[in-house]
C-alpha cells in the first residue's frame, strides 16, 4: 500500500479517481490550488484506488494523506 499525500497546502478542486479504479504511474489522481496555482497529484505506481480520504472543496495542508493506492 502506499498512501498519497499533499505536496502543498491548499484547496481540492478536482478528484479524478473513485475507489475501486485502476491507475497508472504518473496518471492525475487530483487537482490542488494553491496560491492560484493548479497543482496535479500524480499516482506514484500501477494500482488500484483503495481509499480516498478527501473531498472535493477540502482545505489540506502539506503531507496530508489524501488517497491510499495498493
Amino acid at each position: 500500500m502506499v498512501v498519497v499525500t499533499s505536496k502543498v497546502p491548499g484547496k481540492i478542486v478536482d478528484i479524478l479517481v473513485k475507489d475501486g479504479d485502476e491507475v497508472k504511474k504518473n496518471q492525475v489522481l487530483l487537482k490542488i490550488e494553491s496560491m492560484k496555482m493548479i497543482i496535479e497529484t500524480r499516482s506514484p505506481k500501477d494500482g488500484k484506488v483503495e481509499k480516498i480520504f478527501v473531498s472535493k472543496g477540502d482545505f489540506v495542508q502539506k503531507d496530508k494523506p489524501l488517497l491510499e493506492i495498493s
